[in-house]
Formats: structure tokens, sequence, C-alpha cells
């Protein structure tokens, strides 16, 4: 939940590419628009274009650990 509100930067309770670009920015070596665009392509279910918080939890936990997606 920490991170997610640190991603989600104007608190409208979902993530946007800009916003993950810009975390990814500042972490990683040179991401590409195009990345954070396609991650956020790739877990959102409800196809806003946005992560809320149960899209980002299938991102950050492991798919291998039921107990903690729960």
């Amino acid at each position: 939940m920490q991170l997610f509100q640190h991603l989600d930067v104007n608190n409208c309770g979902s993530i946007c590419a800009n916003e993950l670009y810009d975390y990814m920015s500042k972490h990683y070596m040179s991401p590409r628009m195009s990345d954070a665009q396609d991650i956020i392509r790739e877990y959102d279910g409800s196809q806003d274009s946005r992560l809320n918080f149960d899209e980002f939890c299938q991102l950050a936990l492991p798919s291998t650990s039921p107990s903690l997606r729960h």
C-alpha cells in the first residue's frame, strides 16, 4: 500500500503511465515511456489506462503466493 500511495502522486486512487514512468526514471536506468505504458496495459483489467490498487497488486505481489494476494 505504501508503494502504491507513493506512486499515486496526485492522490486520485490510481496510477497512470506518467506516474509509473517518473518513478522508474528515479529508480532505474533510462526507461522509455512505452515501458510504463506497456506495464499499465498488461495489468489494467478495467482498461482505463490506469492501475487501481487491486490491479497494482497483480503487478507487485508474487503470483506464486495466493496468501499475499489476498
